[in-house]
């Protein structure tokens, strides 16, 4: 990153490449409220967190040189589900049985241009397995919106607010924050993730209009100095605490699987 200074030279600038990785196995979670949800402060949990969650186990297989998504089993196990699937390039929305989905990701590994992505899947809800493919660490316990009547019962259209990813190499989610100012979590089960985060109020540097953001922040480069954008990679089981308001934008770099 470069900024111009008074003399027309290029002078070089840098801003954070991440948030505190921490490990929470061997941290009080009472320091994981105080330090990241009060001040309202993004944090990466490591993977020694998730290394035990049954989705860790089952979902994916080691191959020689890494290890990638289960997909036979999971098309076994869920392929007659119907999930949601979003094309982000062209705001193509519609629902497919998730077999098809995952036939899909067979033939298309690395499509990067107009990939689709099954997004916004409510996974617990509709599959009726509640927590059975993760174990939630007490830091992550305070769930205010899925505790509400509204949110947990079958009368909201929007269902809970739990949700399961599932992409290949180029599947992309625009710039947005989280409902009703809420905060999340997402843990990768498999892949790598590249996030860009805006600090609340920054996200005004890249405004489109009175009606919203301009959704893909990467072509605005030149703002991305003032505006204090934060870009990492989250690695496979790794947990990012998103805190509320914070504008982010997300783009999976090989296939994955991930609960939010």
């Amino acid at each position: 990153m470069h900024e111009k200074n008074g003399d027309d030279s290029i002078r070089e600038r840098s801003f954070p490449e991440s948030f505190p990785r921490i490990d929470a196995q061997n941290t009080h979670w009472i320091r994981l409220f105080v330090e990241f949800m009060l001040k309202n402060k993004p944090c990466i949990l490591r993977a020694s967190l998730t290394n035990t969650w049954p989705s860790r186990k089952k979902w994916i297989k080691q191959t020689d040189s890494s290890e990638e998504i289960n997909l036979d089993f999971i098309s076994d196990k869920y392929g007659n589900m119907k999930v949601p699937l979003m094309d982000e390039a062209c705001g193509d929305y519609r629902t497919v049985l998730l077999s098809d989905y995952i036939e899909y990701m067979k033939l298309h590994k690395d499509v990067d241009a107009d990939a689709k992505y099954v997004k916004d899947w409510h996974f617990q809800k509709d599959s009726g397995t509640s927590y059975d493919e993760y174990n939630l660490h007490s830091f992550l316990r305070f769930d205010w919106i899925n505790n509400e009547k509204w949110s947990n019962g079958n009368d909201d259209p929007l269902g809970d607010y739990r949700f399961v990813y599932f992409g290949v190499k180029g599947s992309w989610t625009i710039f947005h924050s989280d409902v009703m100012s809420s905060y999340s979590w997402s843990a990768n089960i498999c892949g790598r993730k590249l996030w860009y985060f805006v600090p609340p109020g920054n996200e005004e540097f890249f405004r489109r209009d009175r009606n919203g953001f301009i959704e893909d922040i990467r072509i605005a480069k030149e703002k991305w100095l003032k505006a204090n954008v934060v870009q990492f990679v989250q690695l496979p089981g790794e947990i990012v605490f998103v805190p509320s308001n914070w504008y982010h934008q997300v783009h999976n770099l090989v296939g994955r699987r991930h609960f939010n």
